[in-house]
């Protein structure tokens, strides 16, 4: 419905019906497209059959990933998105690097859209996203078998984006402090 809304793509995109009005592909649009009370376009295609139907379901929801591969070519905030995810191994966690540059919950929609903006200053981001990754592999190299949650990660972003936080004493600490 929201797709439609923002651009009705309906006609090119119609409808396939076989000769006896089977729904072989595009009942979403359809039940979209009547809710909505716009025009519904479909072809009838007498050869199809129930056994197409999976043949059809080519189309799948973008992912976040999609969505960041598709902006980054021209729009810069993206862009730096992509690069701190690929510089510092946190593809994963794509939806933590856009939270995290913008501080904002509903960051994700406005990623989505294509109107996800970075107003903090790149620079200290970037090297907030240095020092969170240098913990993390500091601890993996004494704790292997850990995975560092998102939860986990959000929690060392804060530390590190702290005003007052030291990163040589975290490291020190980090490596005297194995165990606990």
């Amino acid at each position: 419905i929201e797709s439609i809304q923002q651009k009705n793509l309906l006609e090119s995109h119609p409808i396939l019906i076989n000769d006896e009005q089977y729904i072989i592909d595009g009942q979403h649009r359809l039940k979209a497209a009547e809710f909505l009370k716009t025009p519904i376009f479909y072809v009838i295609d007498p050869t199809l059959g129930e056994e197409d139907i999976p043949r059809l379901q080519t189309q799948k929801n973008w992912e976040i990933k999609d969505f960041l591969r598709y902006y980054r070519g021209y729009k810069p905030d993206y862009e730096f998105v992509s690069k701190v995810c690929e510089d510092f191994k946190l593809s994963p966690q794509i939806v933590f690097v856009i939270r995290a540059c913008t501080g904002m919950q509903n960051a994700n929609a406005q990623f989505r859209k294509g109107n996800f903006s970075i107003k903090k200053d790149k620079v200290k981001l970037r090297n907030c996203f240095k020092h969170l990754c240098e913990i993390r592999e500091a601890v993996k190299s004494f704790r292997t078998e850990l995975y560092i949650t998102a939860p986990a990660l959000h929690a060392i972003f804060s530390i590190v984006k702290d005003e007052n936080y030291d990163h040589q004493i975290m490291m020190y600490k980090i490596d005297k402090y194995r165990d606990n």
